[in-house]
């Protein structure tokens, strides 16, 4: 019995075998670079059409040492230092800049905007942040034919100090800031794009101002009728366009932890386009006595009333762990009342 040698036939087969699976190698690594250069247009035109509408709302911004890398798995758009002029010349400007989005989710985009952060009002006045670092995420819908919008943000601050006018202490100091944005979706998955979720997040807070508090966290959530439709080139502007739109804030809820007092306060609010306010709802504390000092309510009937009332037109609830008392709150065009104790007028807001 003698052993068979492969055969030519069999050595061409596998000799073609190999060159079949080197041009497919050749193949895919051609047509993942072209992807990602046709990929990189795109994310270079949704980056030019950001621009342009920031420009149209009078907003310049500008990006020093722009790149825009990340071969072959993702974009990476990078500013060795970055600084906004808005239309009313209030600047804000920070270092160094970095977005990244995989190549095969481009529409979600992850940001490290480097510290600290300067930023001058209009009319002059001076502040700056001093942290090492702003994360951030977004999330957009829609196209470059009808437009994109912002389905999602997500920023947070990491330790932070605020000065002004180029102070050397800090006027406060924070252990961190979030703020977040969302498309809401309705219960039958239908989407508003002109109203959004907000969400405003501040822990560990301190400062000099807030009198006897040492520490404060406090979250702040709502849905904004008609936030997302705002055009306007100054933050008065926006106010008023967005008051005049609606004015409207739905499900407020603050949540308010001063040392070892908790405050939640829940209902609608509304801004009138004369600057009254309008509130209805509750507020809920685990020490009355504190809230009526925290609130400066005088000592003319007003707080004796909501202190020994609180038992007869509050409701029992708890705070977390903490038993507490809830009591309905009513602002009606700046008139302030706790239960059935009329507090006094609130002045407008101005705007």
């Amino acid at each position: 019995m003698t052993d068979s040698a492969p055969s030519p036939r069999q050595g061409m087969s596998f000799a073609r075998k190999i060159q079949i699976l080197a041009g497919v190698v050749v193949l895919v690594l051609a047509l993942a670079t072209g992807a990602w250069f046709a990929g990189a247009a795109v994310y270079q035109a949704a980056l030019d059409e950001g621009r342009r509408g920031l420009a149209a709302e009078g907003v310049t911004l500008a990006c020093d040492g722009e790149e825009l890398g990340g071969f072959p798995a993702r974009f990476e758009w990078r500013c060795d230092r970055l600084g906004l002029t808005f239309a009313n010349g209030a600047r804000l400007e920070g270092e160094a800049l970095t977005t990244v989005a995989m190549v095969w989710n481009p529409f979600f985009t992850i940001a490290e905007w480097q510290g600290p952060f300067a930023g001058q009002s209009a009319d002059g006045f001076a502040t700056s942040v001093d942290s090492a670092l702003l994360r951030a995420s977004v999330r957009l819908t829609g196209g470059l034919s009808d437009g994109m919008r912002v389905q999602r943000l997500s920023a947070v601050l990491d330790p932070f100090g605020v000065r002004v006018d180029g102070a050397q202490q800090p006027i406060a100091t924070g252990r961190q800031a979030e703020f977040h944005l969302r498309e809401p979706v309705a219960a039958d998955g239908s989407v508003d794009p002109a109203d959004l979720q907000a969400a405003l997040v501040l822990l560990g807070l301190e400062s000099l101002f807030l009198g006897g508090v040492d520490q404060i966290d406090m979250s702040i959530t709502g849905l904004i009728d008609e936030l997302a439709a705002v055009r306007a080139r100054s933050l008065g502007g926006a106010l008023r366009d967005w008051v005049g739109r609606s004015g409207t804030v739905e499900g407020l809820e603050t949540r308010l932890r001063l040392d070892d007092h908790a405050i939640n306060l829940d209902g609608d609010l509304q801004l009138a386009t004369d600057g009254a306010l309008t509130f209805d709802g509750a507020i809920a504390t685990n020490d009355v006595p504190a809230l009526v000092e925290l609130m400066g309510i005088d000592a003319g009937g007003s707080a004796s009333a909501i202190t020994a009332g609180a038992s007869f037109f509050g409701r029992q609830t708890t705070i977390g762990e903490d038993p507490a008392t809830e009591l309905p709150l009513v602002v009606q065009r700046g008139r302030v009342q706790i239960g059935p104790v009329p507090l006094g007028q609130l002045p407008p807001i101005r705007f």
